[in-house]
């Protein structure tokens, strides 16, 4: 009887370190591990909620995804169904959405600025240049993207850059008739103003002179033009009975040419002015010759 009961206890002995033995194998080959849940396209919260489930922790890297949604886990690290001891972790890998950056203001700024500006995030496309009334030489024009608008990395942006004013040539309008000059010069785009001047040598209305005289401008300079009204006239005043002396002084103070004409009818010469050629009243030009007639 005793025999019996000691070999039942040796038994179970035996038993008993057989299934020890068997747990502990199980827990050391297998049983303190567990896999990488599958969590890619859940959001983060699904995917905690699994990496729990799992006996892991987790930590987060966020990526740029032109596919994947944004807080969409996109990818684990080690994949899914990899084997990790029990309280480890892995890597989510989260989507930021698409990688996109704002277009920055370019117009109305030099073309380094806007060029180092652009480099930050797009590439430098075609540069063009053109002439502008408004922009200074340098400044940029327009752009080929819009301010603001969200674009891709390496995006191509083409700038137009302004040449400064357009050079126009100032014709010569010398000698020309002062109204079609006027007209001329203002149809390119010039200012003009108009200054008077006698003149004996040009002829009443026509161009005696200009400033600038030639070479190129700009839209909106000013050209001065001197417009000629002819010679000084002066008025031939009246000399009769003068004494012949201070008849030629009178005409001669008025700047005029004095050729004397002795038209006496007496045999004595009375040395008095008569009258002039032309007559009293007339209009001459300074510098002219009048005839005093004297007796």
């Amino acid at each position: 009887m005793h025999r019996r009961r000691r070999g039942v206890i040796a038994l179970l002995l035996v038993l008993l370190l057989t299934a020890g033995a068997g747990v502990g194998s199980w827990w050391w080959l297998s049983g303190r591990y567990t896999t990488v849940p599958a969590v890619a396209s859940l959001n983060e919260t699904k995917a905690r909620e699994a990496a729990d489930a799992n006996s892991l922790g987790v930590s987060v890297r966020e990526e740029y995804s032109e596919t994947v949604a944004k807080g969409v886990v996109i990818d684990t690290e080690p994949g899914s169904g990899e084997r990790l001891l029990r309280g480890g972790s892995f890597t989510l890998v989260i989507s930021r959405g698409p990688e996109r950056y704002p277009m920055p203001k370019v117009v109305g700024v030099s073309r380094d600025q806007a060029e180092e500006a652009i480099r930050q995030h797009f590439t430098i496309g075609a540069v063009t240049e053109s002439f502008s009334e408004d922009a200074a030489e340098g400044q940029v024009l327009s752009a080929s993207q819009e301010e603001g608008a969200e674009l891709k990395p390496g995006t191509t942006v083409d700038l137009m850059v302004s040449k400064g004013k357009e050079p126009i040539r100032i014709p010569n309008v010398v000698a020309s008739s002062a109204a079609n000059a006027e007209k001329e010069l203002k149809a390119l785009g010039f200012k003009v103003d108009v200054k008077e001047e006698n003149s004996t040598s040009v002829e009443k209305g026509q161009v005696i002179r200009q400033d600038p005289s030639g070479g190129n401008g700009n839209r909106g300079d000013t050209v001065t033009i001197v417009k000629s009204l002819g010679p000084v006239m002066v008025t031939i005043p009246g000399v009769w009975g003068k004494n012949a002396d201070d008849a030629k002084k009178l005409l001669e103070d008025l700047d005029l040419k004095v050729e004397i004409q002795n038209d006496s009818g007496f045999g004595l010469p009375l040395n008095l002015a008569k009258s002039t050629d032309p007559a009293e009243g007339s209009q001459v030009a300074v510098g002219s010759t009048v005839k005093l007639i004297i007796v």
